[in-house]
């Protein structure tokens, strides 16, 4: 139930108009008029849901994992710089807080590719009229 003709249904991310009589023949063999309004409805339910890791922008989790962000952005400015000119070079427990910083910082990276990419932005606008 996961693919469908047009490919695998969790790799779409984009805005695309839905083809309704595709859609019936894809996971109900039948046309779209012939469904009644439960399959219908479970038909869309199923196509419009967004895949488990697929993270919203503007979520609670995006804000936390951005604020995580910040406070190792901040510890990476305040404390590499005294450690590399006043600590000497040794395995010690400031060491391992800048590999797992190392590790955030990838994994953000990572974070960043399964972030749906949105045009809303709160507060401020449609962008293309404040531009224009």
């Amino acid at each position: 139930a996961g693919e469908s003709k047009r490919g695998f249904r969790w790799l779409r991310f984009e805005n695309r108009p839905l083809e309704l009589t595709e859609l019936a023949l894809d996971y109900a063999a039948r046309d779209w008029d012939a469904l009644d309004v439960r399959d219908q409805a479970q038909i869309l339910r199923r196509e419009l849901q967004l895949p488990i890791y697929a993270l919203e922008p503007y979520s609670w989790k995006a804000k936390n994992w951005d604020i995580l962000m910040c406070l190792c952005m901040i510890q990476v400015i305040v404390v590499v710089p005294f450690e590399v000119a006043f600590l000497p070079i040794s395995a010690n427990h400031l060491f391992w807080i800048n590999r797992g910083m190392d590790a955030l910082f990838g994994l953000d990276m990572c974070v960043h590719c399964f972030t749906k990419r949105s045009d809303f932005r709160p507060g401020i606008g449609n962008i293309r009229i404040i531009s224009a």
